[in-house]
């Protein structure tokens, strides 16, 4: 079966978007985590995707543009997988505890506002039982 991913030759962002929209009542994080819709994000990508776009990881499908959600994602892996030392680097600061907006950063201030980032044990309907971390007040809406 094939599963788009971003970093192939025969990356189809069309056919990414199809399949992430499958189900607009999906949590976003969850359909983000689907290798089957989209296949090389992961976590770290998925927590800090919903960051840099503002959405709450709970948000359902529905309520994002995955077209804009997928171009951000496109560039962002692609540049961290070509370019020397980018290494995921999500808020353009190498420093230890500032590489990332929300990812790993549970109980400690948001770089862009301060607020206290949260965090998921896990994420429903994900078998692998990733967390989940999460701005409040820069993605506003339910918890996890």
């Amino acid at each position: 079966m094939f599963f788009p991913a971003p970093l192939r030759d025969d990356w189809d962002m069309a056919e990414a978007a199809r399949r992430l929209t499958d189900d607009l009542d999906r949590p976003l994080v969850a359909a983000l985590l689907d290798q089957r819709c989209v296949a090389g994000f992961g976590n770290l990508w998925a927590n800090e995707l919903c960051f840099l776009r503002g959405h709450n990881p709970w948000a359902p499908v529905r309520a994002v543009d995955v077209p804009a959600l997928l171009e951000l994602g496109t560039r962002a892996i692609c540049h961290s997988a070509t370019v020397p030392g980018a290494m995921q680097v999500t808020t353009g600061m190498r420093r230890k505890g500032e590489q990332h907006w929300v990812a790993g950063h549970a109980g400690r201030p948001c770089l862009r506002c301060g607020t206290t980032v949260q965090v998921v044990a896990e994420v429903s309907n994900d078998p692998e039982r990733r967390r989940t971390w999460w701005c409040p007040t820069c993605q506003p809406g339910p918890a996890g």
